[in-house]
């Protein structure tokens, strides 16, 4: 290129581009202008326009600015918001803990409060029985204070025993808790052979201690039921309340690891306890009928399981024939009431947790809560007087040959060894002969009557049991005939029932074993649950009952005493107290008068100053304890 035309060049270009540059710096300018000129008039600009266009991108690039910094700002809030989430959690787990240590804090405090007051009434009982030198129920009690004091849980020992003396003990212990709290337990086999098994009892006594005491905590009296069985998966217990209401009792975290480490399970009302069976059973046959007197299904199968396991026949049918053993579940019941015709008079009637004292001395009171332990002592008692009086040589008197003959065929068929004698005379021969368990003399013979010939008997033998028999007898010639010697009479057509309980009354053992209430040593002055039961729940009236007989105990005290050596006139004067005592909640009042009572019926000489005297010791007993204790009663 020629040096002119690069010349050329260099100018425009020096001159042409800085004057383009101005002049689009001013074209722009000037566009601007018109542009805001035509904004503030209210104008619209196109989308081409410069300045719209300069302002679209200055929205968006400060859109890109403020998304960027939002999107700053969510992923600060996030993090914030995982802190909080995690100091949220860390708090919930922290008010779970203080959760769980309240709650076992209230375990705790529910526990202690069931254990003091079985641990305080167990413990009065020990001191009473060692007081009154019964060693034997001392040492029991003491076992059951050793087995509440020590830590639960904690003992291990698996060996052979029976579920149910097992269970038994457990209500034991709790019944001091449960009868304030208007809890009943009741417990229902539902097996009548159940074995031996091989258990970890302190634990399962323990776990069995804490879900009821936890029960009572809810505060829901009533009966609970308890029924238990054996299955391949062990024993099973299932607990239903009777006022329908739900058998839940709080599961503390020792109580499940407790569970937990024996292998145990608890679901819906059932706890299942790892056993294995055991070579033996406990059911034998004991050759016992019962008549079971109950108006709840539930208790009738709560009895007749027990006596199932002892080996007793059991019916619910009174007019069954011949029964040994009675068991009443409640003696104030329309039940009981209606049973008093039917119950010969050797047939033993036991009182399941009942209070009320009676004076035929075949009728027991029983402990309450029953345990099978007490039930298989006194049934093992009447069993051994049954079995001393099953079999006897027995003389039968009668100058009538279908008499006896008939009396003969009526007592083989009740398995006795019978000897006849046909007159007075050869009675009295044979009697001079041989040794008879029992004599049934006819009365009305010609040549030597039957009182007569009992007359003569007792010259040489004073012991040996004679029925008369006779087809009619006034109470004058009653009374004739056991001033003769003879201890009873029948009246004939004699039934095999009648004979049956004669027989059965008059053996050689005595019909009446020491069969005394295993409680009796250890009844209160005053028993304030047995004053309110018998005032109908009104502590006025009670308190009104105990401070008329407390008023009136120095007036009767005085006048028994004046008549101490005449029995006739004493036996009146006690029996005047007897009434007045029986609605005040003072069973050891009651049982000295009923013991005195009892002896001035029999005449017992010996046993009469002896217990006028205890009885003199009771009144000043109750005395000095309505002195100590006045507010007792006090309405609240």
């Amino acid at each position: 290129m020629p040096s002119i035309e690069w010349s050329v060049f260099l100018l425009v270009v020096l001159v042409g581009i800085p004057l383009t540059i101005y002049w689009t710096r001013h074209a722009a300018s000037r566009s601007l202008e018109q542009a805001i000129d035509r904004l503030i008039r209210g104008e619209t600009l196109s989308p081409e326009d410069p300045l719209r266009r300069a302002l679209d991108f200055h929205a968006r690039r400060q859109n890109l600015d403020a998304i960027a910094r939002l999107q700053e700002l969510q992923a600060e809030m996030a993090a914030s918001e995982q802190r909080v989430e995690a100091q949220r959690s860390e708090l919930r787990d922290e008010a779970m803990r203080l959760e769980t240590l309240y709650a076992q804090l209230e375990d705790e405090q529910r526990w202690e409060l069931v254990l003091r007051e079985c641990a305080q009434s167990l413990g009065r009982d020990f001191v009473n029985t060692i007081n009154q030198s019964e060693h034997d129920d001392a040492i029991g009690i003491a076992t059951h204070l050793t087995a509440l004091l020590r830590e639960p849980f904690k003992a291990s020992s698996i060996g052979s025993h029976n579920l149910l003396d097992l269970i038994d003990e457990v209500l034991v212990r709790i019944a001091p808790a449960a009868g304030r709290k208007g809890v009943h337990f009741r417990v229902i086999p539902t097996d009548a052979s159940l074995p031996n098994v091989e258990i970890n009892a302190p634990r399962f006594q323990d776990i069995l201690f804490h879900l009821l005491a936890q029960h009572l905590a809810n505060d829901s009296p009533g009966t609970v039921d308890i029924e238990f069985s054996l299955s391949d998966n062990g024993a099973m217990l299932e607990f239903n309340n009777e006022s329908k209401d739900e058998f839940d009792p709080v599961i503390s975290i020792r109580l499940d690891e407790a569970l937990t480490n024996s292998g145990a399970r608890w679901t819906a009302r059932k706890l299942e306890f790892p056993v294995r069976p055991h070579p033996g059973t406990f059911a034998r046959e004991t050759g016992l009928r019962a008549l079971v007197v109950a108006d709840s299904e539930l208790e009738r199968l709560s009895i007749t399981g027990r006596l199932s396991l002892l080996g007793l026949e059991t019916t619910t049918d009174f007019d069954s024939g011949f029964v040994d053993v009675c068991v009443v579940a409640d003696e104030t019941s329309e039940s009981f009431r209606a049973l008093h015709p039917y119950p010969s008079d050797s047939t033993y009637v036991l009182l399941l947790g009942n209070r009320t004292l009676h004076q035929n001395p075949l009728w027991v009171q029983v402990d309450d809560p029953i345990t099978q332990a007490r039930l298989n002592e006194l049934i093992h008692d009447i069993a051994v007087v049954k079995d001393e009086t099953a079999h006897k040589q027995i003389l039968a008197v009668d100058d009538s040959q279908a008499n006896i003959q008939l009396l003969e065929m009526q007592l083989t068929e009740l398995g006795h060894t019978v000897t006849i004698a046909r007159s007075g005379s050869e009675a009295l021969a044979q009697v001079e002969e041989n040794d008879f368990d029992l004599v049934f003399m006819d009365i009305q013979m010609p040549d030597m009557s039957g009182a007569e010939a009992t007359r003569q008997i007792r010259t040489f033998n004073q012991k040996l049991p004679i029925v008369g028999l006779t087809a009619h007898a006034t109470a004058q010639e009653k009374e004739e005939y056991n001033n003769a010697g003879i201890d009873d009479v029948l009246i004939k057509p004699v039934r095999m029932e009648n004979l049956k309980s004669v027989i059965h009354r008059m053996g050689k053992a005595s019909p009446r074993p020491p069969l005394s209430a295993a409680a009796s040593n250890r009844i209160p002055v005053f028993d304030l649950d047995l004053s309110l039961a018998n005032a109908n729940q009104r502590i006025e009236l009670a308190a009104e009952l105990l401070d008329l007989l407390i008023a009136g105990l120095p007036e009767d005290q005085k006048a028994k005493n004046d008549v101490a050596a005449d029995y006739p006139s004493l036996r009146k004067a006690v029996h005047k107290l007897h009434g007045a005592v029986r609605y005040c909640g003072v069973p050891r009042l009651n049982r000295a008068i009923e013991k005195l009572e009892t002896a001035l019926k029999q005449d017992d000489a010996q046993q009469i100053p002896l217990l006028l005297n205890l009885l003199n010791g009771e009144i000043t007993a109750l005395v000095n304890w309505r002195r100590d204790n006045p507010d007792v009663l006090e309405s609240r």
